[in-house]
């Protein structure tokens, strides 16, 4: 490429909108599926992810993995 595409740098972000550095809020239209179903920020999913944090955050060794929680 000739040239570079613009950098949107972001501080927060909540249900659908991502707060933008400059004081802007986009709605995020093309989210993940995650996002997209949850939307951003989201009390539980941060909550669990929190748990998870305080245990173990990544391992990234081939035939390892975390227990399975049905």
């Amino acid at each position: 490429m000739s040239y570079s595409l613009p950098c949107y740098p972001i501080e927060a972000a909540a249900g659908v909108e991502l707060h933008l550095a400059d004081g802007r809020r986009l709605v995020d239209g093309m989210s993940s599926w995650w996002a997209a179903i949850h939307g951003y920020n989201h009390p539980q999913l941060n909550l669990a992810a929190n748990k998870q944090l305080e245990k173990m955050s990544h391992v990234m060794f081939g035939g390892i993995t975390h227990p399975c929680v049905f």
